[in-house]
């Protein structure tokens, strides 16, 4: 009775934190009008730009059922990829109503505000190639023409930064080179 009674705690524990609301929206998104996400996409990360270098624009919402606050991602995931298993439609007090990608840290579901998140270079790379604020601005057939060699020179620069390692920065270039 004991380990039955301790599993349905844990199941609801773990379901009640791993949810994310508002509405499921089905993928593609496009973001901005110049972005496209889909489902399994996966996103770099850079530096937080919150206070401490946390990440202000990848967070778990409040869930006032059960009293949890808000809570931005810490600056300890700097570096790591995320991989979208998700969209939803969700209102919040800071950015009104809004699509927001989600990922998966550790069994919580994060929502990340994607446009807000390259703005603000947290999110420096989407499926390996480089992102900034210029990209939102662009229209994607202009992007996509970008020549090889640009390719290589985002490459390069996010190598130089520190955000892909030699081996990430050979496998894109041989990925580049062979289109």
């Amino acid at each position: 009775m004991k380990t039955v009674l301790l599993c349905l705690c844990c199941f609801f524990y773990c379901a009640t934190f791993a949810q994310l609301g508002g509405e499921k929206v089905n993928g593609p998104v496009k973001f901005n009008d110049t972005l496209i996400l889909n489902i399994g996409d996966t996103l770099l990360l850079g530096s937080g730009s919150a206070d401490r270098g946390d990440f202000k624009n990848i967070y778990i919402p409040a869930n006032y059922y059960i009293g949890l606050e808000e809570t931005s991602l810490q600056r300890k995931f700097a570096r790591s990829t995320l991989i979208i298993k998700g969209f939803r439609k969700i209102s919040h007090k800071k950015i009104g109503e809004k699509i927001v990608a989600v990922v998966n840290l550790g069994g919580f579901n994060d929502a990340v505000d994607v446009v807000s998140a390259i703005e603000d270079k947290e999110i420096v790379a989407i499926n390996g190639k480089p992102v900034g604020p210029a990209a939102l601005a662009v229209n994607l057939p202009a992007a996509a023409k970008s020549s090889a060699a640009d390719e290589l020179l985002k490459l390069k620069s996010l190598l130089d930064a520190g955000l892909i390692t030699k081996e990430e920065f050979e496998a894109q270039k041989k990925k580049i080179l062979g289109q």
